[in-house]
């Protein structure tokens, strides 16, 4: 909570009530919420929940853009799977922290460019075609080496493992 209000610059209190549905989030709110989560609020809002199982890449939804890059829906999600496209910037050299990792076993596959991604205090190196396995709730950051654009193909899957 902490973190996330350091994020948004909204108080943990504000947050808290949030959470435990004592108030409601304006718009402005929300898409401020949804881009520190990298959350689609479109998805997160609409109400029909079946849509058609094919994506044109036309039809991406972003979640976020930022300094460091893009983040798009790449498939349709449902409640088992979702996937998202990432493209850093290419001068964006910075470390990404995803602290608490995600609530879904995460596979993380690279299209172009080099990738390190640290877990668990090991450093993989990544270069294009490599996947990466991260369990649910691993923390682990990633930079991007090299000069190439970086994309990335994030799989989370939720429900029982298989």
């Amino acid at each position: 909570m902490q973190e996330l209000s350091v994020k948004t610059n909204l108080s943990v209190g504000y947050l808290s009530n949030i959470e435990r549905n004592a108030t409601s989030p304006t718009v402005a709110t929300l898409d401020i919420l949804c881009n520190a989560l990298r959350i689609d609020m479109v998805e997160l809002l609409r109400e029909d929940r079946q849509p058609s199982p094919l994506m044109k890449r036309s039809e991406r939804r972003r979640v976020y853009a930022d300094r460091d890059g893009i983040l798009e829906n790449a498939v349709v999600e449902n409640e088992r799977y979702r996937c998202t496209c990432y493209t850093m910037n290419p001068e964006f050299r910075e470390i990404i922290n995803i602290p608490s990792g995600d609530t879904s076993d995460i596979l993380c596959y690279l299209l172009s460019g080099k990738l390190e991604l640290t877990m668990e205090g090991t450093t993989y190196p990544m270069e294009p075609g490599d996947t990466l396995f991260i369990r649910a709730n691993t923390p682990h950051s990633f930079r991007q080496l090299g000069d190439e654009k970086n994309v990335t193909l994030w799989f989370y899957l939720r429900g029982p493992r298989v």
